[in-house]
């Protein structure tokens, strides 16, 4: 069985039909997210350095993680809830909040909390295309378009925003578009595969059987190429 790329179509569908998926991969480019292990020790150090200086929004962004992991999310929304407050230009703790949020199905708080980060951090394109995550869940795709094309111009090299253009283009029927901008961030035979799930989730069978007949000649073609390689580099020996 085929899987696509974390940042493509499988994973963005199951966004649609599993809330708790969406904001997976979604975390900051430049920042790697805390394990738990380091997260608790950050904890730790902050009960160590005493209450005579006030716990950074980094600090308490792996207090919440600790909460979450010990299944104690109320907790741990609170904490974020305060990050926001307290710490309003700090976006991990719009996302991570808005996360918590989507993990228990109710969109409305995580787009309310979205569109707050938004107040403060305008082009932040992690919380624009989380939002537009949202949209698509509540199957909201012209809202969830605006969003991803927005997330996309502020950071234009990121691929997966334009994968998600493509993805709510395709959840439009706009079949052509969507395959249009999929071959600039894929290989031909992956963008009428992505299409191809697409046309699945709309139950538009027929458009899908002719997309998988692309991949089969991608793939064929691709096959043969390698075949050939190989050929010429054992001549070569």
């Amino acid at each position: 069985m085929r899987h696509f790329p974390a940042h493509k179509t499988t994973c963005m569908l199951a966004g649609v039909f599993l809330p708790v998926l969406i904001f997976a991969g979604c975390a900051p480019e430049n920042k790697l997210p805390l394990t738990r292990s380091e997260s608790q020790a950050l904890a730790d150090q902050e009960w160590v350095n005493g209450a005579n200086r006030p716990p950074t929004p980094r600090t308490l962004l792996a207090l919440s993680r600790v909460l979450v992991s010990q299944g104690r999310e109320p907790e741990a929304q609170s904490v974020l809830y305060n990050v926001t407050r307290q710490h309003p230009n700090y976006p991990e703790a719009y996302v991570e909040l808005a996360e918590i949020h989507m993990r228990n199905r109710r969109i409305d708080p995580a787009i309310k909390t979205l569109l707050q980060g938004l107040v403060f951090l305008p082009n932040d394109h992690v919380i624009v295309n989380d939002l537009g995550m949202c949209y698509l869940v509540r199957r909201d795709y012209k809202m969830a378009e605006e969003k991803f094309t927005a997330a996309a111009a502020i950071a234009p090299d990121n691929t997966r925003y334009r994968s998600n253009i493509a993805l709510v283009l395709g959840l439009q029927g706009r079949y052509e578009e969507s395959l249009s901008l999929y071959k600039q961030v894929t290989t031909e035979s992956d963008a009428h595969f992505n299409l191809a799930v697409i046309c699945d989730a709309r139950k538009d069978s027929a458009r899908a059987a002719e997309e998988r007949k692309q991949v089969e000649m991608y793939e064929a073609q691709a096959v043969e190429k390698a075949a050939v390689q190989a050929a010429a580099e054992t001549g070569e020996e």
